[in-house]
């Protein structure tokens, strides 16, 4: 691969986007981290009513941890020392 300026890049979409991990879905903690900032984010403008702390968002997460698990996605494989 020759080294080119990044406009002259050619993007390749995946299932589930661009990037390194394009063809992999999103991760568990990928999930929370989004819902723990529209959560951080409505608290800090104090609107009452936070659509992240509605039971329904709790019980779908809860839900997702049983369905896809926590555990890391993207974690390198080590190499053999041979």
């Amino acid at each position: 691969m020759a080294i080119q300026a990044r406009a002259e890049q050619k993007r390749s979409r995946g299932q589930f986007g661009y990037g390194a991990y394009k063809d992999e879905p999103w991760s568990l903690q990928a999930i929370e981290k989004r819902v723990y900032a529209v959560r951080d984010f409505y608290n800090s403008v104090r609107v009452l009513d936070n659509p992240a702390d509605a039971p329904h968002v709790k019980g779908a997460l809860s839900t997702l941890r049983l369905l896809i698990g926590y555990k890391p996605t993207h974690v390198p494989r080590v190499r053999d020392s041979k």
